[in-house]
C-alpha cells in the first residue's frame, strides 16, 4: 500500500535518506514485485520478495559491497519509509546469492530484461552510430 505524503517544513529530526520516500513509490508503480514473482527466483528459504526489494534499497542508499547493506539495515529513516520491520544483514545476502548458478542469472536476468523493455514504448527513435565505430565493423554494405 503506497502511503500518500505532504512535503513542508519541519523542526523534526531529518535524515539524509528523505528523498528515498519518492523512490519507495516506484517498484509498485513499475509493478516490480509481479515481475520478482514471475521469473522463479532460487529457494529463498526466509527470503521474500520484499527482502529482495531491501537489497536494492541498500544499493538504492550507494551500497557497492555487502558490507554496505549495514547502513541501511540500521537506520530506522529507512525502515519507515519502505515499511519495514527488520531488515537481513549482509551475511543473509551473501548465502542467498550463493545460491544463484550460471543457468538461474541467466532465466532470472532474461526475465527481468523482458518485463523492464516491455515496458518501454518506441514509436520513433533514431539509431545513431558513431564513424568511428562504423569503420571497425566487418560490415558489406
Amino acid at each position: 500500500m503506497v502511503k500518500e505524503f505532504e512535503l513542508s517544513f519541519s523542526d523534526k529530526e531529518i535524515t539524509p535518506w528523505g528523498g528515498m520516500a519518492l523512490m519507495s513509490r516506484m517498484p509498485q508503480k513499475i509493478g516490480f514485485n509481479n515481475s520478482l514473482r514471475g521469473v522463479e527466483l532460487p529457494a529463498q528459504g526466509i527470503f521474500t520478495i520484499s527482502a529482495d526489494r531491501a537489497f536494492l534499497v541498500s544499493v538504492w542508499c550507494g551500497a557497492n559491497r555487502f558490507e554496505h547493506i549495514e547502513v541501511t539495515r540500521h537506520d530506522e529513516a529507512i525502515k519507515n519509509i519502505f515499511e519495514y520491520n527488520k531488515m537481513a544483514g549482509h551475511k543473509a545476502f551473501q548465502r542467498y546469492f550463493r545460491k544463484f548458478a550460471q543457468a538461474d542469472n541467466h532465466r532470472v536476468f532474461e526475465g527481468l530484461y523482458k518485463w523492464f523493455f516491455s515496458l518501454l514504448y518506441f514509436n520513433n527513435f533514431t539509431l545513431d552510430l558513431d564513424s568511428t565505430v562504423i569503420s571497425r565493423l566487418p560490415l558489406k554494405l
